[in-house]
């Protein structure tokens, strides 16, 4: 699939007998997971932040204890940048970890929100 995602705009597939095709140029902007560790006495407030980015983003919550969160989201790579330096300028950003989708797992995330 890397020989496809560098080579192709558009993925063809098979559904119920039908061929269909999918722009992947357009929908590029499928990110993947940031996963974020935060020291913040307003979390609630941070977290209305994120959500004002887009309204797609819905964040997660995780409560350590001691005013420690975890913070896990979905979102397009082009907003990567803006979350994080939303959760640094807003808190202690104890650690980070961004992981992108791969080819396989944007095209099967577009065909399930196509069928939707």
């Amino acid at each position: 699939m890397q020989e496809v995602s560098a080579l192709c705009t558009r993925v063809v597939y098979l559904l119920d007998g039908n061929l269909r095709s999918i722009s992947l140029a357009s929908n590029w902007s499928i990110g993947g997971t940031i996963k974020a560790r935060v020291r913040c006495e307003t979390i609630d407030t941070l977290l209305t932040q994120i959500r004002q980015l887009s309204p797609d983003i819905r964040p997660e919550r995780i409560d350590q204890g001691e005013n420690i969160f975890d913070i896990v989201l979905d979102c397009s790579s082009d907003m990567r940048g803006e979350l994080s330096a939303l959760l640094v300028t807003n808190g202690e950003l104890l650690s980070f970890q961004s992981e992108t989708l791969s080819l396989e797992k944007r095209v099967l995330k577009l065909l399930s929100e196509k069928e939707k």
